[in-house]
């Protein structure tokens, strides 16, 4: 009797043991069935979601081929020799990376290298995106076609396309091709101001007040890369201005107009940190030491302008989007600034002729005067510098002297015999251009050197009165006039009077919109107890002699 329990006890035990690995085994299947799923699956409601646990490859595709679904079936086409990032899934298909797609392997080749084109200070945007049933993913000028609607979680955009990350490799879509889209929330720190810091010359020694030794500036790129912060190009800045990316926070742009050997030096041990900048991209500077937000106008960027004896402690501050006031000279200071106004300027080298008008000026005596300034140490002050000194905020060296043209008509523009941009630029002196801002395009006189402030948008005219417009208008006029000035060109410090004309309701409309001074006539220095709302100037006449020129400054 004994003897049979316990045979039945050993048959019971090894009935047990073997069902323990029925069931063990049967989870082991299970498991493994799920993973395979998931691994052909994965994304299926996100499709841009990251995995950090794969490694991208890259593919190249070798003739116009199927996209395919993870049921192998067709739902859309692919261009031959687009790149793709994908992942080998089988024996017969990869899967692009960061979507539910596949294509085969018998349509790819997988021995290949490719640079990487994600931009590394772009943050996540924030904003997801819904794509009609039909769609298009651009890669250059190749396409894959998509016969399915979709999810993606964009990377930035611009006036006519979203962009997209599958892999390391940006793809855009129309925007005409999305049926919705929602923002979410993203925890990543953004800049949401930058610096541009101006090197207007940078050399081996410097004796100039806007010169920055080499030496100098290495400390400068030293500290932003052991301090985490970095730097943008050009094309990166004007993007994140007009919000269609996000910059990871401590982004600071670094800009130069003139490249040298030195600079070429720099840029190659640093990795191409300084832009040397034209006016071909689009920009003009204020020079008023102030940091950028988001939406900043283009034609009034702020600036900081380096000089000679800025210290690192200076430039650091700037970094970080403080004002910092710096006196820029040594030496005596001004106790008044001569305010010289020029409006057209002609060639006679180039078959030009005089407009006709008393205020056309010859190129020729232009840099006559310029010769002088240059030659007896003159500063040609920045508006920023001059609207400063005048509320006695800094001093300016007792050479100083405010060059102004009026207008932007004959001889001023791209557009219009482009006359005065290029001797600014050659003699690296600055003045500002008071533009009639409904009349030409705010783009025409992009200058490193030039300056745009407001001269009405449509005023410059004789009104219905029989005196200027600006006089006949009445305040509410006056007033909707500057403020479509200010939104052309993006700035309000200083205004200029049409014909130098103005009247009790003029100065209240400036006053209320919040310019800080305005320019009349007056054939005097300016001196900080001058009116601010008619601060006088030199009117320059084609007949003013280099003698006249040098009494008005001097």
């Amino acid at each position: 009797m004994k003897k049979k329990t316990r045979k039945k006890r050993r048959i019971k035990k090894k009935v047990k043991k073997i069902f323990s690995r029925i069931i063990i085994l049967i989870m082991l299947c299970i498991l493994g069935g799920f993973i395979t799923y998931s691994y052909l699956t994965e994304d299926n409601n996100t499709p841009f979601k990251e995995k950090t646990n794969i490694t991208n490859n890259y593919i190249k595709i070798t003739k116009a081929t199927n996209l395919l679904n993870e049921k192998g079936k067709k739902v859309g086409n692919i261009d031959k020799d687009i790149i793709l990032s994908a992942n080998k899934r089988n024996n017969k298909l990869y899967k692009i990376s960061n979507t539910n797609y596949y294509v085969s392997i018998d349509d790819i080749d997988n021995n290949i290298k490719y640079k990487d084109s994600i931009n590394k200070n772009y943050v996540d945007f924030g904003k997801e995106i819904s794509t009609k049933d039909k769609y298009n993913l651009l890669s250059e000028d190749k396409i894959i076609e998509v016969n399915n609607s979709d999810k993606y979680k964009i990377k930035y955009q611009d006036n006519d396309y979203y962009y997209i990350d599958l892999g390391n490799i940006y793809f855009k879509i129309k925007k005409d091709e999305i049926k919705e889209e929602k923002d979410y929330n993203v925890k990543d720190k953004i800049s949401d101001k930058i610096s541009v810091i101006n090197f207007s010359r940078i050399e081996n020694e410097c004796s100039l007040n806007e010169c920055y030794t080499k030496e100098n500036v290495k400390k400068v790129l030293d500290y932003i890369e052991k301090n985490n912060y970095y730097t943008v190009n050009i094309n990166d800045f004007r993007n994140w201005n007009f919000g269609n990316v996000k910059l990871k926070e401590k982004a600071v742009l670094l800009i130069t107009p003139n490249s040298n050997e030195v600079i070429e030096s720099l840029n190659k041990d640093y990795n191409n940190m300084i832009n040397v900048y034209t006016p071909e991209s689009g920009f003009t500077y204020l020079y008023n030491n102030k940091t950028n937000c988001i939406n900043t106008n283009l034609s009034s960027l702020n600036n900081y302008n380096i000089y000679n004896n800025n210290t690192l402690d200076d430039i650091k501050k700037m970094i970080d989007g403080e004002e910092v006031n710096t006196k820029f000279f040594e030496g005596e200071t001004a106790n008044s600034v001569a305010i010289v106004n020029y409006h057209f300027f002609y060639d006679l080298s180039k078959g030009q002729t005089n407009c006709k008008e008393e205020i056309c000026e010859d190129v020729t005596r232009f840099r006559e005067h310029l010769n002088y300034l240059r030659d007896n140490g003159y500063t040609t002050l920045t508006m920023n510098q001059f609207v400063k000194w005048i509320y006695g905020e800094i001093d300016v060296p007792a050479k100083s002297v405010l060059i102004t043209i009026d207008d932007g008509a004959y001889g001023t523009g791209f557009h219009n015999n482009n006359n005065l941009i290029p001797i600014l630029d050659e003699y690296k002196m600055h003045a500002t251009l008071f533009l009639i801002s409904g009349w030409w395009d705010i783009n025409n006189y992009k200058s490193s050197y030039l300056e745009i402030q407001s001269h009405t948008y449509n005023m410059h005219n004789k009104g219905s009165c029989g005196d200027a417009q600006l006089i006949c208008a009445n305040y509410q006029e006056i007033y909707n006039d500057l403020k479509q000035s200010i939104d052309v060109i993006g700035d309000k410090n200083t205004f200029c009077y049409p014909f130098y004309r103005y009247d009790n309701e003029a100065i209240s409309a400036i006053k209320d919109l919040g310019f800080k001074i305005a320019f009349a006539g007056g054939n005097v220095k300016a001196t900080r107890s001058s009116n601010k709302y008619t601060v006088p100037r030199y009117p320059i006449y084609d007949s003013t002699s280099l003698d006249r020129f040098i009494k008005m400054v001097s």
